[in-house]
């Protein structure tokens, strides 16, 4: 039988099959020789479409149908391969593993040119994919390569599961902190006064946590200026405050992004506490407190640390027993287990202040996932 131009693919038939069978199989023989030309006429068009390579070669990886027509022999001999001992190696253990029947796909380079110009290689992407017959058996293989870049395929990013990963664990350990902050605001009402005022203050909590769910989501960001973060959760405090009750002095340093959903937490909590207890509370006097935030970030001999101060001053006066609820219980248990650091609470007459120390440094371990209702690890 002669075989046709590359062109002609879609009538074109090996020499080795043989359609002859029985009278009683006539229906099923015209039904595999419908499919078999619909895959042709398939390939065919396929053939006209790709500018760089494809055809059929057999599973010894002998090239049969080309397009463009190549004098190689074999699909490794291709100049776009045949550059280097590796390339060639790679290409005939493809041909191995399709011929076992798998399909396969690679990205990889080929050779643009003989030239030596600095962009001879391209991205490529090569497939090979086994045909069977009737039988299941396989008689050939079909190859195709395309460029990437011409065709709009994106680099693949080999790190997607590990910042899928990352990002899980950070999600993760932020609900697991989100649990912890429901166990522990039980405490944080009186009994005698209403759910409602429990619930409410628990939603407010949980909405401080939920307003940084896109910083920790990113997997490529490793921190978070401290100063974004304080003036993130000011920006819905009343002008009044913010103008003028509120002392934003130089603020240094950035968050671990670890520890920004707790750090989000405990700055929500000193401003709330400041306007239901501290020095922007109303009562009824006049009085008219400030609150100064500063920062800074030093060093000694154990490494770096980031100092956050917290100043109340000028508010109404400050009772000397002090409910620890869930404020006390998130600065003086939470913060140093979860952070590794200290807080440091100094109550006068004129206003609380609060001195934490965060270490900076990068962590090694991931954080623990679990935390206890009381606070510590379960």
């Amino acid at each position: 039988m002669t075989t046709p131009p590359a062109h002609d693919l879609a009538t074109w038939q090996t020499a080795s099959e043989d359609h002859t069978v029985p009278d009683d199989q006539d229906g099923q023989q015209t039904d595999i020789a419908a499919r078999e030309q619909l895959e042709r006429r398939r390939l065919a068009r396929l053939i006209e479409a790709l500018p760089i390579f494809s055809g059929l070669l057999s599973v010894d990886g002998q090239l049969m149908e080309t397009h463009p027509q190549t004098r190689e022999a074999f699909l490794w001999d291709l100049p776009s391969f045949a550059y280097d001992h590796d390339s060639i190696t790679q290409i005939v253990d493809l041909c191995e593993r399709a011929a076992a029947g798998e399909r396969v796909q690679i990205e990889r380079p080929y050779r643009r040119s003989t030239t030596t110009a600095a962009d001879q290689f391209g991205r490529g992407l090569l497939t090979l994919t086994p045909v069977r017959d009737e039988g299941d058996h396989i008689e050939e293989l079909t190859v195709t390569l395309i460029d990437c870049d011409d065709n709009g395929l994106g680099l693949r990013d080999g790190q997607v599961r590990n910042r899928l990963a990352t990002t899980n664990l950070r999600i993760e350990n932020m609900l697991s902190l989100a649990q912890t902050v429901i166990e522990a605001s039980a405490d944080d009402i009186p009994t005698r006064q209403s759910r409602d005022q429990l619930r409410d203050r628990l939603t407010l909590r949980l909405d401080a946590l939920a307003s940084v769910i896109d910083i920790i989501s990113d997997p490529e960001r490793q921190d978070w200026p401290l100063q974004a973060l304080i003036r993130m959760l000011c920006e819905d405090l009343p002008d009044a405050l913010q103008q003028g009750r509120l002392q934003l002095n130089e603020i240094d340093g950035d968050i671990a992004i670890e520890h920004v959903p707790l750090m989000t937490l405990l700055l929500f909590e000193l401003v709330s506490n400041a306007r239901r207890f501290g020095a922007w509370r109303d009562d009824g006097k006049g009085r008219a407190g400030t609150v100064s935030i500063q920062s800074d970030v030093v060093d000694d001999h154990d490494g770096r640390t980031l100092r956050l101060h917290w100043t109340e001053d000028g508010g109404p006066p400050v009772p000397a027993d002090l409910g620890r609820r869930f404020g006390f219980t998130l600065a003086e248990r939470l913060f140093p287990q979860i952070t590794g650091g200290t807080a440091r609470l100094l109550n006068a007459e004129d206003g609380l202040s609060w001195t934490f120390e965060l270490p900076v440094r990068a962590l090694d371990v991931p954080l623990a996932s679990d935390f206890g209702f009381d606070g510590y690890p379960a």
